[in-house]
Parts: structure tokens; C-alpha cells; sequence
């Protein structure tokens, strides 16, 4: 199977993490693409991600495993080592409010949104979920071309959102 590794880099914070995160990603695909999509990103930016060495191949197997698989994501894990809310459910009006406004002050959405974040599920076993974060993930080529690619209309967050309802769909 080829895998390509697409990788959008949208400013010019962090260098450091790209300079990690490229060098781990190379190695475990047949084609890297890095995309500027922004002004100063071809200076460096920083994917949200930096995998480990056999990410991209248990992606793969597991994809491999499960033929209707469009997408799958990594467990994502914090540099502080806690577990990032990277699988959710699609997101709710009053629960973007909350996490889009101050209101996210009075009402810390890792706190009152666990459901959303499915806090509560088990993290050291795959499971379906509605969305992932767009930091890592395994697509389908046939799966993309099926529903039209991603959508050039969101620059920059939602993106993620969008793509995986259309596959869901």
C-alpha cells in the first residue's frame, strides 16, 4: 500500500516541533508533501503532531483490518503525557458556544463536556467515533475521491469536522 503523508503548515510559530515531527513522519511513508498555507509557513510551522516510529504502519494494518475503515486516527497524547481530546463526537450549537465564547471560563469544556470529548470511553482500544482531531490521520484515497476531497472553502479548524461527517455520511 502507498501512503502519502500530507502535512499543512500554516505560520511560523514552533519550528522546533516541525523539525521533530518531519524527520519521525518520513521514514513511515513513500511520499511527503508539505503544504504552506499561510503567510511566513514556508519559514516553518508546526503539524500537531509528531508520531511514533510505527504509527503510520498500525494505521495501516489497522485499515487493512477493517475494510469500511475511511478514516482512522492515532491515540493522541499531550507533551505533558495526559490524553488529548483528539476523538469526539460532532460538535453541538450550545456546546461551540460554550467552547467558542468566555462562557468556556465558567463552564471548562473538559470538564462539563466530557461526553462530547468521550472522556469516559476506553483510550487503549479502538472505537468509533463521529470525529478526529485533523492533527493525524489515515484516509482513504478511495474514500477521499468518493466524497469530493476536502472541502478548499474552510482555511484553517472545522476542516477536520467536515471531512469526516462527509465520510460518515
Amino acid at each position: 500500500m502507498k501512503v502519502s503523508a500530507i502535512v499543512i503548515v500554516t505560520g511560523t510559530e514552533e519550528t522546533a516541533l516541525m523539525r521533530r515531527s518531519l524527520p519521525s513522519l518520513r521514514p513511515q511513508v513513500d511520499e511527503l508533501v508539505v503544504v504552506a498555507n499561510g503567510p511566513g509557513s514556508v519559514d516553518g510551522d508546526v503539524p500537531d503532531a509528531i508520531p511514533e516510529p510505527d504509527a503510520v504502519a498500525r494505521l495501516v494494518a489497522f485499515a487493512d483490518q477493517h475494510p469500511r475503515c475511511g478514516v482512522a486516527g492515532p491515540k493522541m497524547i499531550n507533551p505533558d503525557g495526559t490524553l488529548q481530546a483528539s476523538r469526539r463526537r460532532f460538535p453541538t450549537v450550545a456546546g461551540t458556544i460554550v467552547r467558542r465564547t468566555p462562557l468556556r471560563l465558567i463552564f471548562p469544556p473538559l470538564k462539563w463536556q466530557r461526553r462530547h470529548y468521550l472522556l469516559d470511553e476506553p483510550s487503549d482500544e479502538p472505537m468509533q467515533v463521529d470525529t478526529m482531531l485533523g492533527a493525524f490521520l489515515l484516509m482513504r484515497r478511495t474514500m477521499l475521491e468518493e466524497i469530493g476531497g476536502w472541502d478548499a472553502g474552510y482555511q484553517l479548524y472545522v476542516e477536520d469536522i467536515d471531512v469526516n461527517y462527509r465520510a460518515m455520511k
